[in-house]
């Protein structure tokens, strides 16, 4: 029985060691998955930091040239409120001055329409004149004919 019982310690001690080179492979296998990883690690590290110290150099330029282009845009931008502005404030000006020149043009029409009542006076004037003148030469030129005819016998008159 003790026989029996180092056979079987035996045995378990086999099945130990077994067991136990098992677990040497398996830890080695580890380990040297753990170095590849390790490795690998240190391999995407260098590779972020080369890489990503560059972009993030790239993106601290493209940010700044962004932010120099909304400078200038706004800068534009109140150039242009305030072209606006003055050219609202000359709006106005001349939309006052255009008010006041369409007074002056109405005032001015009032004064043409009076004008042309009087002249249209004037002229019922001169035209009545006309007819006078007119009526007067007739006058005139039947009595000179009257004169005309009248002097032979006046002459006649006057030698006899």
């Amino acid at each position: 029985s003790l026989r029996a019982a180092v056979k079987n310690y035996q045995h378990e001690c086999d099945g130990l060691r077994e067991q136990n080179e098992e677990e040497q492979e398996a830890k080695a296998d580890t380990l040297r998955q753990l170095s590849k990883a390790n490795a690998e690690t240190q391999q995407w590290r260098s590779r972020f930091e080369s890489e990503g110290l560059a972009k993030a150099e790239e993106l601290e330029e493209a940010k700044r040239k962004i932010q120099q282009k909304i400078s200038d845009i706004q800068e534009a931008l109140d150039s242009a409120n305030a072209k606006a502005a003055g050219l609202d404030k000359s709006k106005n000006k001349i939309m006052g001055e255009l008010d006041d020149a369409q007074v002056e043009v109405e005032r001015a029409n009032v004064y043409a329409a009076q004008l042309e009542k009087k002249q249209k006076g004037f002229d019922k004037i001169v035209e009545e004149w006309r007819h006078k003148t007119d009526d007067l030469g007739a006058e005139l030129d039947a009595a000179q004919r009257d004169a005309r005819n009248a002097a032979p016998e006046v002459f006649k008159l006057k030698n006899h």
